[in-house]
């Protein structure tokens, strides 16, 4: 299949993204490469799943979505480009784009069964017979597919940087003091950003909390904004809730404690929004896997607290959360040794 070329996306395509998501496709790009050079059939088909998979995350993180760690390719490459008004049902005005596009995006599900069948990951009891003409289709499918996202994402990126910057501070290294926060957030005017700005947002302070441990913005936006005594936008409001139940790679991180303010800031969401909202969380959860940082006594005390909560019959935040104890009990279930 040829030598390694050293293909590289871009530079203008990546630029917006942060440098640990630059490096990843980097690295699964050349991995593919790698494996081309060498007339690996199985690999090649394996690394070329893996790079559309990793393309899917780093946009999706980028554009301020989650999804549930636990999610399969096709799910994946299906809300990216949803995220991107890339989906073939968005390109209805344009026939022969929608064309193209929707053949684009349903050979990643042929990829993706394709690497069941042929390509690395699973283990097999005799060698794939794959023709190396067709690893070459899943390669250059898997770089047609990968480029065309990413081009996108640069172009919808270009306007946001400064919030995404922005967002990465809130959620990672910038320091805080008392007030400071809900400061930034009037400065940034949060009232009238778009909505995916909002949501990175709200995802951002939530996550700064959930997965770094962080009390101020538990004490400075988010309690205020379960008490009433605080008000933001309903998109903010969602990232908040979704940062508080997920972690930047789609698992579950619940801080015990943090459920009932869940429920009091999704009781607060206008009630044509609560519901989808709920229950697309509730999906996220059913796809995701436990957090390494979630201790089994933390699994324990959620799962009680959530059944403290209860449900209200109108799949609404604690009938979404109990679908969220469901699948932490049966993760647990799951890990726990056979008798006998």
């Amino acid at each position: 299949m040829g030598t390694v070329r050293g293909y590289v996306f871009a530079q203008d395509d990546l630029a917006d993204l942060p440098q640990s998501a630059r490096a990843a496709i980097e690295a699964a790009a050349t991995r593919l490469e790698r494996a081309a050079a060498a007339d690996d059939v199985e690999q090649v088909v394996g690394t070329a799943k893996e790079l559309v998979e990793t393309v899917a995350k780093v946009v999706i993180n980028a554009l301020g979505g989650t999804y549930g760690s636990g999610a399969d390719l096709p799910k994946l490459a299906s809300d990216t480009l949803k995220a991107l008004n890339l989906h073939p049902i968005a390109l209805g005005g344009r026939p022969s784009l929608r064309k193209l596009g929707a053949a684009l995006a349903s050979t990643v599900n042929a990829l993706a069964e394709l690497r069941n069948t042929d390509g690395t990951g699973h283990g097999r009891a005799t060698p794939s017979d794959l023709d190396a003409s067709h690893a070459t289709l899943a390669r250059e499918t898997a770089l047609a597919w990968s480029g065309w996202v990413l081009s996108a994402t640069h172009r919808v990126l270009q306007d946001r940087v400064p919030i995404a910057q922005m967002a990465s501070d809130i959620a990672g290294p910038r320091t805080f003091s008392r007030g400071e926060l809900p400061e930034l957030l009037r400065e940034l005017r949060i009232n009238q950003r778009g909505e995916d700005d909002q949501l990175k947002l709200g995802l951002a302070v939530a996550r700064r909390w959930s997965v770094n441990g962080t009390f101020l913005p538990r004490t400075d936006v988010i309690e205020p904004m379960a008490s009433g005594s605080a008000e933001y936008p309903p998109a903010f409001a969602e990232g908040v809730v979704e940062g508080l139940l997920l972690d930047h790679d789609g698992y579950l991180r619940i801080r015990p404690g943090d459920l009932e303010l869940v429920v009091a800031i999704g009781d607060r969401l206008p009630a044509e929004r609560r519901t989808p909202v709920f229950e697309t969380l509730a999906d996220r959860a059913r796809d995701a896997l436990l957090s390494y940082a979630f201790k089994d006594e933390a699994q324990v005390e959620a799962i009680r607290e959530l059944r403290r909560l209860g449900g209200d019959g109108q799949g609404t935040p604690r009938e979404a959360l109990l679908a969220v104890a469901d699948r932490i009990e049966g993760l647990r279930d799951a890990a726990r040794p056979e008798d006998g």
